[in-house]
Parts: structure tokens; C-alpha cells; sequence
């Protein structure tokens, strides 16, 4: 079996938007969702992401399982351009990490805004993960 989710518009414990402000650090995108912890089973794990463009912004991940690091700190999210804002992220465009997840891992996404401007208007980030046992 297999579970996906797309992720945006709210932030993990639903007070804020993925519009980043400048400096501002989302620690855990998953935190509190059901792909933050995997179970007892390896899982494959897709991860797709997008970032709407906007002038002065730029949103940058980290992404990691346990204690390996699937996307180094700093990994740009793709960029859709301005007449597409809200779209995506497209399956064939926008992966951004595929790896095999073990047993009782925990999955964790960080995005930071290194830019000088907010994100869009609650567009800002959009993320589509999956989760396959085997």
C-alpha cells in the first residue's frame, strides 16, 4: 500500500501560510502529519516541490531520513514562473529527492526563505511526497 499528500497552504499546527517571510525557518513540514514517522516496514519515498517566483524570494530545503541527508541544506525549490503561480509541483518536472526510507525513520523537511521579500500570498511553497511499502 501507498499514501501521498500535497502539501500547501498551511504550515504544520495550521497557524501560518507557506508565504515565508525573509529569514524565516519552517523547521518540519511534515511535523504532525503521518509521513513524519515511517513504520515498521522500509517505504520508498518520492518528493516533489515547487516555489512560485517571486523577486527577492527564494525558499531552500534540507531534507533528511534518520541520519542521512537526502537534500543538503540550501537546495533551491524549483521555480514556476509568475503567469503559472499556484501550479505544481509536476510530477515530471519538480522531483526534488527519492530514496529508501527504513524502518521507524523519521522524514524531515526544513524550508527557509534566504531571500529579502516574503513568498507569494500563501503560494509560496507547494510539496507532494508519497510514501510505497514493500
Amino acid at each position: 500500500m501507498g499514501a501521498s499528500q500535497r502539501f500547501a497552504g498551511t504550515l504544520p499546527g495550521g497557524s501560518s501560510t507557506y508565504a515565508i517571510a525573509s529569514g524565516a525557518l519552517v523547521g518540519n513540514v511534515f511535523q504532525g502529519t503521518m509521513f513524519e514517522f515511517n513504520g515498521p516496514r522500509p517505504r520508498a519515498v518520492q518528493i516533489w516541490a515547487c516555489q512560485d517566483t517571486v523577486a527577492n524570494a527564494d525558499l531552500v530545503t534540507q531534507i533528511t531520513y534518520g541520519t542521512v541527508t537526502a537534500v543538503e541544506d540550501g537546495f533551491s525549490l524549483p521555480k514556476v514562473i509568475a503567469t503559472d503561480a499556484g501550479v505544481g509541483p509536476l510530477i515530471n518536472e519538480h522531483k526534488i529527492a527519492e530514496f529508501m526510507m527504513p524502518p521507524m525513520a523519521r522524514l524531515k523537511m526544513s524550508l527557509r526563505n534566504q531571500g529579502s521579500a516574503t513568498t507569494g500570498a500563501g503560494l509560496g511553497a507547494r510539496i507532494y511526497v508519497t510514501h510505497q511499502d514493500f
